[in-house]
């Protein structure tokens, strides 16, 4: 049933694409839909295949970007689909094939449409500890809002990049935060969520010991987790960005 109401909302969708022009709206609405109502990981990607079938084959695609490590059995889901030309990132947290919380974006749209949306699934919120243990562990205060925010934040972690390998921002950042020796705010910077900021706070890190700083032993103990770790992180590989590798136990990207 579930399938063949999202074949009717596709069906009149289109029909009202054709008649308004108004793609934007339709086709977030379209993938809004799947992702709204499907808490299976599995699931929800062949839903998502099913309805890129609907559009035109060179100009729609889907993939998973990357599936990562993010702590006590839980993953992090890129998925980034194309619907004519439209795309859209939806980012899930997940143990083993169920979804606790999903946000579906679209960067490309006028700024006066909110095309951004998030998800949690009641459903499965007896059996989420996440944040719980997370917290502890980070000595964090992460929130539900804070999650959202932070796996759907796009970041590539890398202090060189582009035509000729000129310094990024978030590299000249990281070097501020150093010269000033301002602990405070790497430190927050490594309790967050998102994979690409606690690489940058890491590498802070270790250019403070450069100069011979020495990091107390709760921020040693984690960061040495997140090195075990060693989750996929989004990086840039001198003109090329947005490339996906693991960054310890062996030369950093764009150092």
């Amino acid at each position: 049933m579930t399938s063949l109401r999202l074949n009717i909302l596709t069906f009149f969708l289109l029909v009202f694409l054709q008649t308004s022009g108004q793609e934007v709206q339709v086709f977030f609405k379209l993938a809004d839909s799947i992702v709204m109502t499907e808490n299976s990981a599995t699931k929800l990607y062949a839903q998502l295949d099913n309805l890129k079938s609907k559009f035109i084959p060179s100009r729609s695609s889907l993939s998973t970007y990357f599936d990562r490590d993010i702590d006590f059995g839980y993953r992090h889901q890129r998925i980034n689909i194309q619907l004519n030309f439209h795309w859209y990132q939806i980012d899930l947290l997940k143990r083993n094939d169920s979804i606790f919380v999903k946000v579906i974006k679209d960067y490309h749209n006028p700024a006066e449409i909110d095309t951004t949306t998030k998800y949690f699934n009641a459903e499965s919120a007896m059996n989420f500890d996440y944040l719980t243990l997370r917290n502890k562990f980070y000595y964090s205060n992460k929130s539900i809002s804070d999650l959202t925010s932070e796996i759907s934040k796009y970041q590539v972690f890398a202090f060189y990049c582009g035509m000729g390998s000129s310094k990024t921002g978030d590299g000249i950042h990281i070097e501020k935060l150093v010269d000033n020796k301002n602990v405070s705010e790497l430190t927050k910077m490594l309790q967050s969520i998102c994979i690409e900021t606690q690489a940058y706070a890491i590498s802070g890190f270790e250019m403070l010991a450069q100069h011979k700083f020495q990091t107390n032993a709760a921020t040693q103990a984690i960061i040495n987790h997140v090195k075990k770790r060693n989750s996929e992180t989004i990086i840039c590989n001198g003109c090329l960005t947005g490339l996906i590798k693991k960054v310890y136990g062996s030369k950093k990207a764009s150092r």
